[in-house]
Formats: C-alpha cells, sequence, structure tokens
C-alpha cells in the first residue's frame, strides 16, 4: 500500500539508509528504547499518565518538526520508502506478541514471582506490563501514522475507485489520536471492599497502583460488594529463602515447596536440610512466654488475679513494655502494674484524673491524625468528610413509646463515653459512626461496615485514668504495694505463689517471675474434628539440620504469619538467619475468585445485581467493573477495578475506517475502474 520512493540526487549514505530495512529497524528499536528512557525517568519524577502523555506529544512535536524544517526531502522519502514501512511493520507485530505473552496490568509481585528478578526488571524498565499505554508504543504507532499519512499526501488526488486507499492510510492516524484521546480521559481505578461495604470512590491507578490523592468517584450511583465466593481452595506452600540481600533479610526470590507431614528435602544453594515434623490443618494457639537465660533481657511476672470467682485471671505483665505493664482486673476494681523500680514520683501517676484533651484518631494506610472531640467540629478530606453530632458522657440505648432504640445519656458522669459522628464519602450517603472510649474494640466492630477499608477512628481520652486503687510491683526491691488514690496504704515482699490481700475476695499473686521472656510458640489441632480438617490456621513444625555436623532446629511456621509493611513475608530464620522459611497460602489470582456487585442509586435502592469476575464485568453507565484480586489469608475482601475507556469510538472508527478501506480496494474498486471513461488513465 506503501509505494517506493522514486531515485532522488541525495547522497549515497542517505539513499543506502532508505533502502536497508536492517539499518531502519535497528534505528527504531533505538528509537523506542529512547522513549522507554524517557519514561523511566518521569515515573521517577512521580509524573502520572496525562502528564506523561503532554511530554510525548510536545518531544515528538519537537523531533518531528526538526527533521522536517533540516532535512525536509530525506524525512519525506524516509516516511515514504517500502523498507521503511516493512521496518515499522515487523517491530509493531512484535510488539504486539510481546503484548500476548506478558500478561497485561497485574501486580508488581506477579511479574517477579513468575519470571525472576532479571525479567521482572526488564519487564518494568521497558513498561511491557500496559504496552499499549506505553510512551514507546506511541512513538512507534506515531511514525508509522506519519508515515501512512505521508503515502496518503503523495498519491493524491483521489477519485472514488481510489477511496479505498486513501481510508486505510488514514486509519492509523485515526486509531493514534483515539489512542491519545484516551490517555488524556480514560479512567483506570481500584478499591479493595470488604462484604458488605459499599463506596462511590475508586483511586485511579498509577504504574498498576492505586494512589489515594487521585480520587475517581463515580456519577450519582455507587458499588457494594456483597460477598466473594472463592473459586479454588487455598493452597498453602512452604517457601525458602537462602540468598541474603546484604541488608539482614533475604531476595524476593524464594523456592516453593509442595509440603507433607514426614517429607524432607535438601535446601537450594546450601548444604542444608529440612524436614516437615508436624503439619496442623487448623490449629489453636497454645504458647506461652518462658524465662530463657540465653534471651535479651525483658522481665516479666505471670500474676494470677483472684476475683471472687471459680476460675482465676491469669496474665503477664512487661516491665519495659508501656502497653503490657499494666493489667486491669475484669470487674474494674483494681489494676496490677510493674515497674522496674520504685519512685514516689509513680504515686502521681496512679491516681484518678480527667483528661488533659479529648481527641478523634484518623489512622489511614498507617498514619494516625489526631482530631479536636468537641461537638460541631467537622473535616473535609479529598474522598469524604466527619462531623462530630453528639457526646453521650454516660451512654445508654433505650427504647421510646414506640418501641424503637435511640441513645441517650444516663447522667453527665463521663462513666461510659462515646461520639456519635456522620461520615460522608464523596457522592454517597451519610453513615453513623460510633466511638467508645472505654471500649474501642465493640465500636471498631459497629463501624467497620460503614467505613472503607484501611481508614479506622478511635475516641481517646489523653491522659485520663479512672482506676483508684493499683497492686504495684517493682523489681529492685521486690516489693508489693497497694496504692489507693495516690498513696501507699499497704506493702509487703514480692514472694512467688503468696496472695496479696486486696480485700475480701480480691488478691493478686506472682506465680512466675521472667528475666528475660521469651515467647514460645506452640500449636494443638481445632477441638472439633470437622473444623480440625480445614485449612483455616495450617501451621508446620519444621526441623532444618546440617547433616555434616549433625546440628539441627526446629521451629513452627504459622500459615497466618505476618508480612513486613512493604508486603513481604517475614520468615522464621535458621542457623544464624542463613536461611528463612514461611508457610503462607499461594497469593490468589484474579480469576480465584468471583464477586457479587450491587449498584445502589442515591437514595441506596439496589438498581442491579451481577457477580462479576475477571472477564466478565458489570457495566453501569460507561463503566466496567472487574475482578482485580483476592487474598487467600483475607477471603471477605476483594479488588474491584473500575474502567471507564474515552477515545474508543474514534479508535473503532480507525479500525472501521481500515477493513473498509481493504473492502473498498478488493472488491469495489474493479468494479468502479471498469466505469472509467474510455482514455481516462488511473492516477
Amino acid at each position: 500500500m506503501i509505494e517506493a520512493s522514486p531515485e532522488t540526487s541525495a547522497v549515497p549514505a542517505v539513499r543506502a539508509f532508505h533502502q536497508k530495512s536492517g539499518l531502519q529497524f535497528v534505528a527504531l528499536i533505538g528509537w523506542a528504547a529512547a522513549w522507554m528512557l524517557v519514561q523511566s525517568l518521569r515515573d521517577a519524577k512521580g509524573f502520572n499518565a496525562q502528564q506523561q502523555v503532554t511530554v510525548f506529544v510536545l518531544l515528538a512535536t519537537v523531533v518531528y518538526g526538526a527533521a522536517f524544517l533540516a532535512r525536509r526531502d530525506w524525512f519525506y522519502q524516509l516516511l515514504t520508502s517500502v523498507q521503511f514501512a516493512v521496518s515499522q511493520m515487523l517491530l509493531m507485530a512484535l510488539a504486539v506478541a510481546v503484548r500476548m505473552l506478558i500478561p497485561q496490568g497485574e501486580a508488581p509481585d506477579f511479574y517477579a514471582s513468575t519470571y525472576g528478578p532479571f525479567l521482572c526488571k526488564l519487564i518494568s524498565w521497558s513498561h511491557s506490563a500496559d504496552l499499549y499505554h506505553s510512551l514507546w508504543f506511541y512513538a512507534l504507532l506515531s511514525l508509522l501514522a506519519l508515515s501512512m499519512a505521508a503515502v496518503a499526501w503523495k498519491r493524491r488526488p483521489y477519485p472514488a475507485h481510489r477511496v479505498g486507499f486513501l481510508l486505510v492510510h488514514l486509519s492509523t492516524s485515526v486509531i493514534f489520536l483515539g489512542a491519545l484521546w484516551g490517555a488524556y480521559s480514560s479512567v483506570h481505578a481500584y478499591r479493595e471492599l470488604r462484604e458488605g461495604e459499599s463506596t462511590a470512590t475508586f483511586y485511579k491507578l498509577e504504574n498498576q497502583r492505586p494512589g489515594p490523592e487521585r480520587p475517581y468517584t463515580l456519577p450519582d450511583f455507587r458499588i457494594q460488594l456483597n460477598k466473594v465466593t472463592p473459586q479454588h481452595p487455598p493452597k498453602f506452600k512452604l517457601y525458602a529463602f537462602v540468598k541474603p540481600d546484604g541488608k539482614g533479610g533475604f531476595e524476593k526470590d524464594p523456592k516453593a515447596y509442595e509440603v507433607a507431614e514426614g517429607m524432607k528435602a535438601p535446601l537450594p544453594h546450601s548444604k542444608l536440610h529440612f524436614s516437615v515434623e508436624r503439619l496442623i490443618p487448623n490449629a489453636l494457639d497454645a504458647g506461652e512466654f518462658i524465662n530463657n537465660p540465653t534471651a535479651p533481657e525483658n522481665p516479666a511476672l505471670r500474676v494470677m488475679l483472684g476475683i471472687g470467682a471459680p476460675q482465676p485471671v491469669i496474665g503477664d505483665l512487661f516491665a519495659h513494655l508501656d502497653n503490657a505493664a499494666r493489667r486491669d482486673e475484669p470487674g474494674g476494681r483494681f489494676a496490677v502494674v510493674y515497674q522496674d523500680r520504685w519512685s514516689p514520683s509513680l504515686l502521681d501517676q496512679l491516681r484518678p484524673r480527667a483528661p488533659r484533651g479529648e481527641k478523634i484518631a484518623l489512622t489511614f494506610r498507617g498514619k494516625t491524625t489526631l482530631l479536636d472531640a468537641r461537638v460541631g467540629a467537622s473535616w473535609d478530606f479529598p474522598t469524604y468528610s466527619l462531623k462530630v453530632e453528639h457526646y453521650y458522657p454516660d451512654f445508654a440505648v433505650v427504647k421510646d413509646k414506640e418501641g424503637n432504640p435511640h441513645a441517650t445519656s444516663r447522667s453527665s458522669n463521663p462513666a461510659e463515653p462515646w461520639l456519635e459522628l456522620t461520615f460522608r464519602e464523596s457522592g454517597g450517603k451519610p453513615r453513623r459512626v460510633m466511638l467508645s472510649a472505654r471500649n474501642p474494640g465493640l465500636s471498631n466492630q459497629l463501624n467497620a461496615p460503614n467505613l472503607p477499608k484501611g481508614l479506622s477512628l478511635s475516641y481517646v481520652r489523653l491522659g485520663e485514668e479512672r482506676q483508684s486503687r493499683f497492686v504495684l510491683f517493682t523489681r529492685d526491691d521486690q516489693t508489693i504495694r497497694l496504692i489507693q488514690n495516690g498513696r501507699v496504704t499497704r506493702s509487703g515482699p514480692l514472694q512467688l505463689n503468696k496472695p496479696f490481700i486486696v480485700e475480701k475476695g480480691l488478691s493478686a499473686t506472682v506465680v512466675a517471675v521472667m528475666d528475660h521472656a521469651e515467647y514460645v510458640p506452640a500449636f494443638v489441632p481445632h477441638s472439633d474434628a470437622k473444623a480440625a480438617v480445614k485449612f483455616e490456621r495450617p501451621v508446620l513444625r519444621v526441623k532444618v539440620w546440617d547433616p555434616d555436623s549433625g546440628r539441627s532446629e526446629e521451629k513452627w511456621l504459622d500459615g497466618l504469619s505476618l508480612h513486613a509493611p512493604d508486603g513481604s513475608p517475614s520468615p522464621e530464620t535458621f542457623f544464624g538467619r542463613t536461611v528463612g522459611l514461611v508457610y503462607e497460602a499461594k497469593d490468589a489470582g484474579p480469576g480465584d475468585a468471583r464477586s457479587e456487585l450491587v449498584v445502589l442509586d442515591a437514595a441506596g435502592k439496589e438498581v442491579v445485581k451481577k457477580s462479576v469476575s475477571v472477564h466478565d464485568p458489570l457495566i453501569v453507565q460507561g463503566h466496567r467493573f472487574y475482578q482485580s484480586n483476592h487474598r487467600s489469608s483475607d477471603p471477605g475482601a476483594s479488588g474491584i477495578i473500575v474502567v471507564r475507556e474515552s477515545g474508543h469510538w474514534l479508535v473503532y472508527i480507525g479500525f472501521l475506517m481500515l477493513l473498509l478501506g481493504i473492502a473498498w480496494m478488493f472488491y469495489l474498486k474493479p468494479v468502479l475502474k471498469h466505469r472509467l471513461a474510455p482514455g481516462q488513465v488511473d492516477p
């Protein structure tokens, strides 16, 4: 469809470049690589998709304009040469092949685990995980569109029988313009929802990751996640880390093992072996703290509280841990405290006192902000707003004459202080949030359906102390003191297994002293035989040994182990941190679950419901909602992607022009040429 340019008086070197497809192909690869570098540099500067495309348009315009002004004839001949067209088509075909071979739009961890560290870095640098939106693909497409337009200009004029040729050669330009339009105005946004949670706010994706600073609000409707249905049960594997990263951790390329009780295997890149001594599909934690003289200093007491009930309360106090040095008796009648040393200043701390301030602690994505808790205070954030509506000093729920429950306060005494807030997401209905100062666990449970994932609120009364009676254990002088209203009323020596009487029916007894407290995990099978076989909390007892020395180490691996803030697993280490082992569920893919989504209108009424998957979206007002990701470790949550494509209609017109032009050339052109007047020449 593109004609070779006639011989010109150009110098031989220029003419050789026009005629050598191989040299042109190498130059095109360099052209694409340059744009890969530009995009990587822009990514490092934090440019979003629209800014990236703006940079592309400006730079490409400068480059093409400079080439046209400096070497107009040479540039025109290059664009219209057959060899250059072949080189471009070949490289475009390779790009499409890469697009088909590499899954698009997956999380970075997927590429690291699937292709290894080297290919993962190559995919990231070349932006092949989102190829059709990469700058280098835009660069190739723009050059192809320019070449096709140049040939169309060269072959003018266009009588009726040659309109097909014009449509084919202009279609690439239309497709390219549609792609640019889509890059500026299309939306790809993400939100993780929990069952029962609804939202009108998603977060636009940048480099396959959502950015909270770039919200996208749905127009006049909300999406609610009704339920998540796993398509496959989770598969747990043992992952072995044996390559240090030089920073005290391990490189993220572990070897995975399918495990069974009794199995043995060598560890890669090591002379060590491991064996699975015990596998419990659904375990209960039976671990406890012991005194290990070789462990770091961690002074602790195990204290038994006599509370006048058949079963006493037993717990551990830790002198060096502020949040674990105190334990309140369940009835609130006294508290026990363990401190490293005695000081009269403790009397000022262990007495009733009013709060020095009342705050709302707002935590979002690990960052906590303290807000003023006064009634009437309100805050507007990028995607939601908050307002304090009521304060209840002594909260209670009563029923009115019609039997309807409503909140009230029994007295002005702050015995059970609660706050009532209004929470509203952008475009959503207001929702009530209740915060308890005394029982934050209860209010968290109540508010979970009304707050988005990653956001939590708590009512904090800074510096408040309601307790008037304390049993204080001090390590330096081995003494027990009873403190009431800031005064020592009685004291005695700290002795094991000797009750210290608080009052009749109430006592505190030290049953263990641990100067080097260390937690030793232990697990037992679930007591319910039916539940015991379910993989709800699978654990392994693993032994790692050195065949040469005979030395061995054993540890429990918890299938629900915690992860580091960056999402990487925290392995149990053996043999001086030379090897790390993790037992966890294999990451579920987008196709491993379906999510039932409900569309709610502005009044909260259900409009439509559908179970979506990665390839079967819910379509509402031009928005497509897809299943994105699902974690086996959190079966009640699901990632949802919303896509709104703009400019696609122009791309479709371009492909329609291409198909119509080809049909015109092969079917209409012969008929129209046959109708040419005698002596008329086909240009």
